[in-house]
This record gives structure tokens, sequence and C-alpha cells, in this order.
């Protein structure tokens, strides 16, 4: 996924924005990777605004999303008992 490459700097200038508007165009498509990835950008304030609730939304989205392969359902599941379900 290309926002991870933007994430990491991985050939290019690292840019959490642009990761994140990477992994918004994936989670529309209903890429759960790119919804858990946001999640993560929400609850650690990277490219966005630090947002526990955008957070939630966004792990909630990637568990139940459909096709989303166990690692992701897994880890949004982890995601969200750490910071708490609401």
């Amino acid at each position: 996924m290309l926002g991870i490459l933007y994430r990491n700097g991985s050939g290019v200038t690292r840019d959490f924005a642009m990761a994140v508007r990477l992994y918004r165009e994936a989670a529309a498509g209903g890429e759960a990777r790119a919804m858990y990835l946001l999640g993560l950008c929400y609850r650690h304030g990277e490219g966005v605004l630090h947002d526990l609730r955008r957070a939630r939304y966004w792990f909630t989205k990637a568990a139940n999303a459909k096709g989303g392969d166990d690692e992701n359902v897994t880890d949004a599941r982890k995601a969200l008992a750490e910071i708490g379900a609401k």
C-alpha cells in the first residue's frame, strides 16, 4: 500500500499527511488494512490531530470489514481493547 511508503519514508520523503490521504482512499474502497492504519494515525496524531473517537471509529470499521484478513481484524480488535471500545 502506497500510504505505508509515505508513512515510513521508504523511497519517498516521509509525509504523514499524504499517508493519511492515501489510507482514506483505500479505506473508501473497503481496504481493511487502510482502515486499521487510519485508526493508528488518529490514535497517535500522525498526519491528523490526535482523536481517540475517530481512532475507535476506524478500528471498528477494520474489525468489521468484509474481506479483511485475520491479521487486520485481530490488530483492530486489539487496538480497540487497548484504547477502550465504547
